[in-house]
């Protein structure tokens, strides 16, 4: 089929989160799908995603920097962007000032929005103007089904809605695991509100009374490291907890795979975590939170899924994971089968192509 002409509105690729994660692998595979990307962003780019956009071959997409990275200084830019040479859609990651600016104006051209949250109430941060706004829209895009009805009970939206499946960056080859002494524990998680921290580090200190040798490392950064570090002092627990920081995305993340024994994720709520889809890609065995990213992700017969804030129930099915290693190839193994059914890069780029050609009404002639 012939190429889609789009452009994309990302505010921001300045942190190492997972929606600009989710934005540069989709943008690589929609490319690679062969399709012209435009990409917009404001200033400041952090290089690792700069170069993993521009290192996308056959000159599929062009990175345009905004100088002006308020909503208005990006959707001026839009603006010309696209009356220089007319884009098929335009869409906005995430569903913020800068799309709400751009639907107030009222652009004669389809808008595809794509929210990474789940859409519940309990996203404090998405804005008020977001009830009104998001009718506007032509498309909704989310990455679970929760999400999807979200949109529906909470935002009465009655517009096209789309599923597209977060994915990651194949895996070319088999994680080696690395020696160790004493059993580990990985999390890969920005150090913010959201992702449960305080309560994983409960948990840890629950844990090691079963398991006095166990560690914990986790990587990523965020505004939450000072406190989380002030907070494992007071558990009694900072010796056992290594923060590592922030890591190149993409090329890291097989070293941290082979660098836990068993990883966590302690969210208390998800869209589709990249991190998660990260480990299971490379044959990691995980317990997660019941968020509904984590539901979708691992599946709702996966057994190691806590409650949310359950810090004993995180604590035990660490403890199981760890010692016995028929329970972690049995996780490894489910997850790895989800993972290959339902979130390899083919389908989600597929699932994003259907969604387009949805919102322009027509298939492409062959």
């Amino acid at each position: 089929m012939m190429g889609f002409n789009l452009i994309w509105v990302v505010p921001s690729l300045a942190n190492l989160g997972g929606t600009e994660y989710a934005a540069v692998t989709f943008a690589k595979l929609i490319a690679a799908d062969g399709h012209r990307l435009r990409f917009i962003t404001g200033p400041g780019a952090h290089p690792w995603w700069r170069a993993q956009l521009q290192q996308t071959g056959a000159g599929r997409i062009e990175l345009i920097g905004a100088e002006d990275g308020s909503p208005q200084g990006l959707c001026a830019l839009g603006e010309r962007v696209h009356a220089s040479a007319p884009a098929d859609l335009i869409q906005f990651m995430p569903i913020e000032a800068h799309c709400f600016e751009w639907l107030r104006r009222g652009v004669p051209v389809p808008v595809v929005g794509w929210e990474p949250t789940d859409l519940s109430p309990n996203c404090w941060w998405l804005a008020p103007e977001l009830k009104e706004l998001i009718h506007r829209l032509d498309t909704l895009l989310v990455f679970n089904p929760e999400a999807a009805r979200h949109a529906v009970s909470h935002y009465q939206y009655r517009g096209e809605i789309h599923v597209v499946p977060n994915t990651v960056a194949p895996v070319e080859w088999e994680v080696a695991l690395a020696p160790r002494q004493a059993p580990v524990i990985g999390c890969v998680a920005r150090l913010s509100a959201e992702k449960g921290l305080p309560f994983l580090l409960a948990a840890f200190s629950l844990l090691r009374a079963r398991l006095p040798a166990a560690r914990l490392a986790i990587w990523g950064d965020g505004e939450e490291r000072e406190a989380l570090g002030q907070l494992a002092k007071m558990l009694g627990v900072h010796e056992q907890v290594h923060f590592h920081g922030a890591f190149e995305p993409f090329r890291a993340i097989d070293e941290i795979a082979a660098s836990a024994d068993v990883f966590v994720l302690s969210s208390l709520f998800e869209g589709a975590p990249v991190a998660l889809l990260e480990l299971i890609a490379r044959g990691r065995p995980v317990v997660a939170t019941a968020t509904a990213g984590a539901r979708w992700v691992c599946g709702g017969d996966y057994p190691w899924l806590t409650p949310v804030g359950d810090t004993g129930r995180l604590a035990e099915a660490l403890l199981a994971l760890l010692t016995s290693a028929s329970h972690a190839r049995a996780a490894s193994a489910q997850l790895g089968e989800r993972f290959a059914r339902s979130f390899a890069p083919a389908h989600s780029v597929a699932a994003l192509r259907a969604a387009y050609v949805a919102t322009l009404g027509s298939v492409r002639p062959e």
